[in-house]
């Protein structure tokens, strides 16, 4: 059986910000379309290797397990659930913010 992924909801809402900004704001939706199967590309790329990215130094927390990867300028935050065998996306967020903030 394969692995999936489940987008949480700040990630849900991340994803359709970054949908709605590209296809609207910048009035690209074939760009904004590409963006979003970039990401899911992406998704299913973790699901089939999910430790092959780092891990995000986060002091604050006592067991972390959240990981990060890039696709263009966003930050794909997510952790791997080994006993469900399950990966979940936490954020999706601009790789220019301050990202730690926003988890």
């Amino acid at each position: 059986m394969e692995r999936s992924y489940k987008l949480l909801p700040k990630a849900k809402i991340d994803l359709e910000s970054i949908f709605r900004y590209i296809s609207e704001e910048l009035l690209n939706p074939e760009s904004a379309l590409n963006m979003i199967k970039r990401f899911e590309l992406k998704f299913n790329d973790i699901c089939s290797f999910p430790k092959a990215y780092p891990l995000i130094e986060l002091p604050r927390l006592k067991h972390n397990s959240l990981r990060k990867s890039i696709v263009d300028n966003f930050l794909i935050v997510y952790y791997y659930d080994e006993d469900s065998d399950f990966v979940n996306i936490v954020r999706v967020i601009y790789a220019k913010m301050d990202y730690i903030k926003e988890i």
